[in-house]
């Protein structure tokens, strides 16, 4: 039985940016409406409590905590602070070695909190999107003007000195097929920043993402195409595309940390500001994601979430996949992707 060795807390259920096409707040999950703006202290020390015990229990000598939102930086300093402090506290009893993630739209972040994040040990994503016609199309504030000054503001603030460059992890950015794919790895690459993790629009079968007219359809296979064949030709080993470098292990047959390919079963549990226990956030474009659990009250065990309809989608792996699915050549290939387009 697999076990969860990622958590994410969504530790702000608002969002400073109206982004367009945001899984969070414009698709089909929209139980954050029922959410608290923040996460209280009582349930970050519960979730730090129970991962400890919960690490101990399965002899996972490291877990991964992601720091998500909304936008995790509304949650504050002084209470970031906090709660990397009670972390720090309540893991290093077990002995548990922690790797500490944030994902961010970069709108709030200084210097002083990059300092906290070289203090405990935190690494950062900012999302940008490309070039300002890429970013500004989609990521924008609600009062409709876009967001890329100020976020390449903080990209800059990364890049300026080694201590920031360390905290610095590279971009997240969402795949617009209507900009041009070269001259967006490009501006990446001219604005100093060598490690890009594209993504795509979280979208369905009955719900197709932006461009696409029907679900054969491969405009987004071709616009990333574009960019490996350029990633290929640039020939820099420093360059980091993490969706290329996924699907290569894959074919190697190396395991992989991507939850959009394969047909493996996925280690990654979300706890939301109230506590509530919600699978992938993947799934927000097609249903609500609650498990029916919450932190505060119950357990976590890989087989428990197993045994609920919604937690068979993630851990289940090919044995959940509907017959139909099974009897695909596709499901067989590691780079089948098991929930956004499947």
């Amino acid at each position: 039985m697999s076990k969860f060795t990622t958590f994410l807390l969504k530790v702000a259920s608002r969002c400073n940016l109206d982004c367009t096409y945001c899984y969070e707040f414009k698709l089909a999950d929209q139980s954050w409406k029922d959410q608290p703006h923040l996460m209280t202290s009582e349930v970050w020390r519960v979730s730090a409590e129970k991962i400890s015990d919960y690490a101990l229990k399965h002899e996972l000598l490291s877990v991964g905590i992601n720091l998500h939102g909304g936008e995790p930086l509304l949650l504050g300093k002084k209470n970031i602070r906090f709660l990397l402090s009670d972390f720090k506290s309540i893991l290093s009893k077990n002995n548990i070695n922690v790797s500490y993630g944030l994902q961010t739209n970069g709108v709030l972040l200084d210097q002083e909190w990059l300092d906290i994040f070289s203090e405990f040990n935190v690494r950062i994503g900012i999302s940008l999107d490309g070039d300002p016609n890429a970013h500004d199309k989609n990521r924008v504030f609600f009062s409709g003007k876009g967001s890329y000054a100020i976020v390449r503001e903080a990209i800059n603030l990364c890049l300026s000195q080694a201590k920031n460059r360390e905290v610095f992890g590279g971009t997240l950015a969402v795949i617009d097929v209507e900009s041009d794919p070269i001259e967006v790895l490009h501006h990446f690459l001219d604005i100093g920043v060598k490690t890009v993790d594209f993504l795509f629009p979280d979208a369905n079968w009955d719900s197709l993402p932006p461009g696409k007219k029907h679900f054969h359809e491969t405009i987004y296979a071709d616009w990333l195409i574009k960019v490996f064949n350029e990633y290929l030709r640039i020939n820099d080993p420093s360059i980091s595309i993490r969706i290329f470098e996924t699907l290569i292990k894959l074919c190697l047959g190396y395991k992989h940390n991507m939850d959009i390919f394969g047909i493996a079963p996925i280690e990654i549990l979300v706890i939301s500001a109230n506590g509530d226990l919600h699978a992938l956030d993947s799934l927000k474009a097609s249903l609500p994601t609650y498990l029916g659990k919450n932190i505060l009250s119950d357990d976590f065990e890989y087989s428990t979430i197993a045994k609920t309809e919604l937690g068979k989608a993630q851990t289940g792996g090919y044995e959940n996949l509907a017959d139909k699915c099974k009897a695909c050549v596709n499901s067989l290939i590691p780079s089948f992707t098991y929930i956004r387009y499947g």
